[in-house]
């Protein structure tokens, strides 16, 4: 194996946290920098859902995987059933169906309907209220682009048709009076306070953030400039004159009432208690499950009523807020910490979760509203099932990481290095500090993912994850005999051979989270030389920078232990040509291999694997970045392994890519240093060739 570079300097690796074996995915636009210091807090990676090791999600809801979710192999950030919070028009039927006493204060009446028409036959019986400015909502719309407002009953009357025209493709609207009289506001311009509620797991946990933020409007507060959007419209999105965060303090102190943010805290917790109360035996609008959790943005209006108390009136409800990612960086974090203190460290790490307070001080719990929490799991958020998926996972892994025991660089060698650190330099286009390894590189050393993008240059090959797939590609091959391969295994572990007989008994192979690849046999190139043992080329292949690829002139040719043969195909030691499978096997250079009329093979067979090394790393070029991503400063050796086949007289093909190569198979050792990033020339590639 190739000696490869350090980490870069000033990396402490002992300080890092432990790493965990589990990955999560984040796809949460405005938080992705706070988020994910708090995962790396908890040494996870992140990585995509169909990774089974993804046991965590913090997405934005239309790109939430809720089939693993429901499927208790994975924990979302989204509840599939909400319609009744984050739904305006939902929300409002809602309320106005809760009894006075019981539902927290809104603007009401509130008229639901779907177009023009509806709205105002929704209207007719109540003209209670048709004196003073109201305002129309599009149902689905965040950020106040679907909101308008008018100074009376007539003038929204008039305006509702052409309102709803430019909104044709929302099916529902909220018709309400404008909040206007004895607001509280701040620097006399009109806000409101924005709270942010976790709601967990089945039984349906609450906790409300203890710092609420409040937005202001841009211009001073004139009721009667209903058209100045900057007067009425408070929301961080269409106002940028708040420079920091505003809190409920300041507002207290601006208006000389001390006990403010107490008082309106209290109140606001209030009304989410008797919002969530009103949503209990309503699975049609509201259905916390297990697996789930889901942050709100609750929108409140703060009003003095005629008795001198602080009420806050309820706005709205937002699925996906921005954690307040957009004024103050610090809070997002702190908020999303607190979340996944208690979402996702009880699970992930009970260990360090033991002697923790059951809340985070952040927050106010106002407990579980949708059941009875048993006391051994008094916040359920993860099922059972899944904590049973999540021993399938860890049993897997520790299976893998017997498999890498005895490799000098192990699995940790990729995550040793502070991506952080080489990506900031990469983004300068420098080529120091540099990593001894490609940043994303899956789609060349997965198996199933090779034969994606560069199967033209392999076997016949099929990814499988269950039977009946196996059985499928058996049968859509025209071939006799077949090689089954775990698709993220090394060393030929888990490797079977087997014809179309025996398929059936491979079925028990298949058990979550493992996939694996089927591959038509290769009737290989049997040579005297090699006393008619199948052999394969073991060849390091350098990929230097962003475009430079070396094939290494030595080759190494590894033969099975015992002649080969169609049958016997349960022996490893005929047909399986690693060296860890073959202790007594041969392993000669490639320069001294001859065919059976004498004459060397090496140009012929050097050829074609450059010719195909070529054909991989430019076919790797159209995969996403997230899967084959080369950097300036970033450098890796692998290990490509050819078949050559006995149909065409040596035609060489690919058979897999492998990470960190065994150094034992060469005898002399190949040192690549960081210099190979410097081009042709440098010491690091003296026997390399240069093929891209």
């Amino acid at each position: 194996m190739a000696t490869l570079a350090a980490a870069p300097a000033g990396v402490d690796v002992e300080e890092r946290p432990r790493a965990s074996m589990f990955t999560y995915r984040l796809a949460y636009p405005g938080v992705h920098a706070p988020a994910t210091r708090c995962f790396q807090r908890r040494g996870m990676r992140p990585s995509l859902p169909k990774d089974p090791r993804c046991v965590f999600e913090f997405a934005q809801r239309s790109r939430a995987t809720f089939q693993r979710a429901h499927g208790h192999t994975c924990v979302t950030n989204n509840i599939f059933v909400h319609r009744g919070l984050a739904d305006k028009a939902r929300l409002a039927c809602v309320l106005s169906a809760m009894p006075a006493d019981a539902a927290p204060p809104f603007p009401a009446p509130s008229f639901v309907g779907d177009g023009p028409v509806a709205l105002m036959h929704a209207a007719a019986g109540d003209t209670s209220h048709r004196n003073g400015p109201w305002c129309i909502k599009a149902a689905s719309v965040n950020n106040s682009l679907g909101l308008h407002f008018f100074p009376s009953w007539a003038a929204l009357r008039d305006g509702l048709e052409e309102f709803c025209a430019r909104h044709a493709e929302e099916r529902a609207f909220v018709v309400q009076p404008y909040v206007a009289d004895r607001l509280v506001l701040y620097h006399g311009r009109k806000c409101h306070v924005r709270l942010n509620v976790l709601v967990a797991g089945r039984q349906g946990h609450v906790f409300v953030h203890r710092t609420p933020v409040v937005h202001v409007a841009q211009a001073v507060f004139e009721p009667a400039a209903y058209e100045d959007r900057a007067v009425h419209i408070t929301n961080h999105v269409a106002s940028h004159t708040t420079a920091s965060r505003v809190t409920l303090a300041h507002v207290g102190e601006d208006a000389g009432v001390d006990a403010l943010a107490t008082c309106a805290f209290d109140a606001m917790c209030d009304s989410v208690a008797r919002l969530m109360r009103g949503l209990v035996g309503h699975g049609n609008e509201f259905l916390p499950t297990e697996n789930c959790f889901e942050l709100y943005g609750f929108d409140f209006f703060l009003q003095h009523t005629d008795e001198g108390v602080l009420r806050p009136v309820l706005l709205e409800v937002n699925s996906g807020p921005g954690l307040e990612g957009r004024v103050d960086e610090r809070l997002c974090e702190e908020i999303i910490e607190d979340t996944l203190q208690l979402v996702l460290d009880p699970w992930h790490d009970p260990a360090a979760a033991v002697g923790k307070a059951p809340c985070p001080a952040g927050y106010r719990a106002l407990g579980p509203f949708f059941g009875t929490p048993s006391p051994q799991r008094p916040l359920d958020v993860a099922s059972a099932t899944f904590l049973a998926h999540l021993e399938k996972v860890r049993r897997f892994e520790r299976r893998l990481d017997d498999e890498d025991a005895g490799s000098e660089s192990g699995r940790s060698a990729w995550h040793a290095i502070e991506w952080s650190h080489v990506l900031a330099v990469a983004a300068t286009g420098a080529r120091r500090p540099c990593a001894p390894r490609l940043f994303m590189r899956s789609a060349l050393v997965r198996k199933d993912r090779l034969a994606v993008y560069c199967g033209a240059y392999l076997p016949r090959t099929t990814t499988v994850a269950s039977s009946s797939a196996l059985l499928a590609a058996v049968e859509a091959s025209s071939s006799s005999l077949f090689v089954l391969k775990p698709a993220a295994s090394s060393n030929a572990h888990g490797v079977v051979s087997f014809n179309r007989d025996g398929v059936h008994a491979l079925t028990s192979r298949f058990s979550p989270p493992r996939l694996h690849v089927v591959q038509d046999y290769v009737q290989p190139w049997l040579l005297q030389q090699c006393g008619g043992r199948k052999m394969h080329f073991r060849a390091l292949v350098l990929c230097a920078g962003e475009c430079n690829v070396y094939l290494h002139e030595e080759v190494r040719v590894l033969c099975a232990t015992r002649p080969w043969t169609r049958d016997k195909l349960d022996d490893a030691l005929v047909h399986v040509t690693n060296a860890s499978a073959n202790p007594d096997g041969t392993n000669l250079s490639l320069a001294e291999l001859h065919d059976d009329e004498g004459k060397p093979v090496k140009e012929r067979v050097w050829s074609q694997m450059s010719d195909i090394c070529r054909g991989v790393f430019q076919s790797l070029e159209k995969a996403p970045r997230r899967e084959f991503l080369r950097l300036t400063n970033t450098f890796e050796v692998f290990g490509f392994d050819f078949l050559a086949a006995g149909v065409g007289n040596g035609k060489v093909v690919l058979l897999e890519a492998n990470p960190e190569p065994s150094r034992t198979l060469f005898p002399d050792p190949i040192v690549v240093g960081p210099d190979c990033l410097d081009g042709p020339g440098a010491p690091s590639l003296t026997h390399f060739r240069q093929i891209i």
